[in-house]
């Protein structure tokens, strides 16, 4: 089961790529639209919604919805059904319900995400290597000049003066 976001309201599609258009009625009413007079079953009573039916019959489609009773039922139906019942509650609505919907069975919704995914990823580890970089600049800032280095010249030059044999007239 996958979940859409319709007007920031997630709704449900499951493995054969039904829609719940119980969650797009939910959207619709989070959106602000008046819908307690368009519920799911009285658009599939609807005798317009009736003849669509048939005709996605006719046309190859076995099954064009389901109902599933319980606490996370709801009913399914096939995209067209799913564009039809965004067009019974509203055109303005129904504009937006496409969008999404199309961008998921196109795939462009799969690939912005993966599009995202891809953004995360490098900037991660931009912040990782960024931070492996900052403690190698500062390790080398305290070997640099007037650091580590020179302290460690000067002792090998002591370390060095003091192995030296002196013979008194030879220089």
């Amino acid at each position: 089961m996958k979940e859409l976001a319709v007007f920031d309201t997630p709704v449900r599609i499951d493995d054969e790529k039904f829609i719940s258009i119980t969650d797009i009625w939910k959207a619709a009413k989070a959106a602000g639209r008046n819908v307690d007079n368009l519920r799911p079953t009285d658009f599939l009573r609807s005798p317009v919604t009736r003849s669509f039916i048939n005709e996605l019959i006719k046309g190859g489609e076995s099954t064009p919805f389901r109902i599933i009773k319980g606490r996370n039922g709801g009913t399914y139906v096939t995209r067209f059904l799913a564009y039809e019942y965004a067009g019974y509650i509203d055109p303005a609505f129904k504009v937006g319900v496409y969008t999404v919907l199309d961008k998921f069975f196109s795939g462009e919704m799969i690939t912005l995400a993966s599009y995202m995914a891809e953004a995360n990823m490098a900037d991660h580890i931009l912040k990782e290597e960024s931070a492996v970089v900052s403690d190698c600049a500062r390790t080398m800032n305290y070997w640099g000049i007037g650091g580590r280095k020179r302290q460690l010249v000067n002792n090998r030059q002591e370390a060095y003066a003091r192995l030296q044999i002196n013979v008194p007239g030879l220089e």
